[in-house]
């Protein structure tokens, strides 16, 4: 396809069409994937070294820290009733101190992850993207040529995760 037969207004009309229509697809379900636990599940399992073995230390530490997040108490309505049904008074200042108390364990729990995962080796990459002519191009033209298949020319890689995800539940399928 040379550039002249390029139609940045079809590309445009495909982009809005995207939008305003209410077909499910990977982009419009993208927060949905974000806030579900197999999205992070296979985030921790794919950025170790055996990708299919979720009894790593990498593994049980991303556990412990999904568990420390989505179970964390951080609103002062729950600390002043669980407070109250030991018997005590809640204070602003004891809450204060919870709060505290749940960074600190958050800190630590992370730190835990970021040593048994190979973060480190993932943020050197992010930092060749962001700091290299060369990382930031090749990115670039990766994320350009992946828009360009999924909305001028319907196709890729995106459009075929698409016709997987209107055959089935996204809650229903590991990533």
């Amino acid at each position: 396809m040379s550039t002249s037969d390029f139609d940045f207004n079809l590309l445009w009309q495909n982009i809005l069409a995207f939008y305003q229509s209410s077909e499910e697809s990977l982009l419009s379900r993208s927060g949905e994937l974000v806030l579900s636990k197999d999205f992070w599940d296979g985030l921790a399992l794919g950025i170790q070294n055996d990708v299919t073995d979720d009894s790593t230390l990498c593994h049980v530490s991303y556990n412990a820290l999904y568990t420390l997040i989505t179970t964390a108490d951080l609103e002062f309505l729950t600390y002043a009733a669980t407070t109250l049904s030991k018997g005590e008074t809640p204070s602003d200042m004891g809450f204060f101190m919870q709060l505290f108390e749940s960074m600190a364990e958050f800190q630590i729990v992370f730190f835990n992850v970021y040593s048994d995962c190979y973060i480190e080796s993932l943020l050197i990459q992010l930092g060749k993207i962001t700091n290299s002519n060369a990382g930031a191009g090749d990115f670039l033209v990766v994320v350009g040529t992946s828009l360009l298949e999924y909305f001028y020319l319907e196709s890729g890689y995106t459009r075929a995760l698409d016709a997987a995800l209107q055959l089935s539940d996204l809650r229903n399928i590991g990533l």
